[in-house]
């Protein structure tokens, strides 16, 4: 269904069409179950793979071992397996995002993401972190969030007693379980806190409006990706490399601009 990997795909298929070449998918929910992917299991011809989003590492470690084509990781890398990887700009994107925030002469700001748990969440943290170092602002793990699950699967936010007066969000996704948790405890975005995302992916417009946002540039990627990997189809055997996509801030209704401080 709708989803940000699901436009990545599309956008990859697309590319792909463009350099003559057919695409089929297939989900890696059960990769767990199974030792590899039905597409290298039931002997098809294959000439290359692309993997997008993470999977659990004995399901990668399967693959790439039993794969005889050249593999390309998209939005996600591990070092310990020689792959090709396309990334967007996780560290300076999140770095951009908290920018607007500390531009709008926030002296507390706040972030909530995966850090740690995968590598994109890690780089956008300490993204994060680098823009409080050069502006001078002092760090505080209690403002710091992670996403919690409810017994029956549903994904929520616990906040702090004390609020900063913004929050950098390491994904939309995020950033909307966060607006739903501030809500609840009568706050209004951007009147009484701001707030700065990643992503610009979104199928529906908040309350106050739209998120400001760091795009990642799915279409640049998706070119990339298939780009490296046609390049191995060919007989590149050269070291892996890791490709990072530039993308934009995009401004929404999540940080009100005044006289365009928010926009340095």
């Amino acid at each position: 269904g709708t989803s940000f990997y699901w436009e990545m795909y599309q956008k990859t298929a697309y590319a792909a069409s463009r350099r003559h070449c057919f695409t089929m998918l297939e989900i890696s929910d059960k990769f767990h179950e199974e030792p590899l992917p039905r597409l290298l299991q039931e002997g098809g011809k294959i000439d290359g793979l692309i993997i997008i989003g993470k999977i659990r590492e004995d399901s990668l470690k399967s693959i790439v071992e039993t794969a005889e084509v050249p593999i390309v990781l998209m939005d996600f890398n591990n070092p310990y397996f020689a792959c090709d990887a396309v990334l967007s700009e996780n560290y300076f994107g999140m770095y951009r995002a908290a920018e607007c925030l500390a531009s709008a002469g926030h002296q507390e700001i706040g972030f909530i993401g995966d850090f740690g748990a995968y590598r994109n969440g890690t780089e956008r943290f300490f993204g994060y972190r680098k823009c409080l170092m050069e502006r001078g602002l002092s760090y505080d793990p209690a403002f710091t969030l992670t996403e919690k699950k409810t017994l029956s699967g549903e994904n929520f936010v616990v906040l702090p007693k004390r609020l900063p007066t913004a929050f950098a969000c390491s994904s939309d996704y995020l950033a909307t379980l966060l607006v739903q948790a501030l809500e609840k405890r009568g706050l209004r975005i951007p009147e009484d806190i701001y707030i700065a995302s990643y992503d610009h992916y979104l199928t529906t417009k908040l309350s106050f409006g739209e998120l400001t946002t760091y795009e990642v540039d799915m279409n640049k990627m998706a070119k990339t990706a298939v780009k490296r990997l046609i390049r191995r189809m060919r007989g590149d055997t050269g070291r892996p490399v890791t490709k990072y996509v530039e993308g934009k801030i995009v401004h929404g209704d999540s940080i009100r601009h005044v006289n365009g401080a928010a926009r340095h």
